[in-house]
């Protein structure tokens, strides 16, 4: 929702439950479906774009050794092990260990496809 970058109001508008509350849905939605904590430790730089990306499935833990701890909840190690290639070497994986497994045999698979791609003939070049 920071994202917005305009927004005009409509005439009409819908009444507010009483019993609703945003911020608890948002976390619901959120923690229903992500059951998969990931421990990661991130550069300074970068913190407050994971803390952005992830939103309320981000806990910032504080700096150690320089870097930035967080936690995240998600409920793919796959799109996070894809997700945190994209990082390159701003990223450590601490937690689970099978994580950093997957993002090498990730990285590993986006090599060999684009290694075939190069040697094969190709449209574009």
């Amino acid at each position: 929702m920071d994202r917005i970058a305009k927004c005009e109001p409509l005439p009409e508008y819908l009444p507010k439950r009483e019993e609703f509350d945003l911020q608890t849905f948002l976390n619901q939605q959120c923690y229903d479906e992500c059951s998969i904590n990931v421990l990661i430790k991130v550069c300074p730089n970068i913190a407050e774009s994971v803390q952005r990306y992830w939103g309320p499935a981000a806990s910032n833990l504080g700096v150690e050794s320089d870097w930035v701890l967080f936690q995240l909840s998600t409920s793919s190690l796959e799109y996070m092990a894809h997700w945190l290639i994209g990082l390159g070497n701003r990223v450590i994986v601490l937690e689970p260990t099978g994580l950093r497994k997957q993002v090498v045999a990730t990285a590993k698979a986006t090599w060999q496809h684009h290694q075939k791609m190069l040697s094969s003939e190709s449209l574009l070049t």
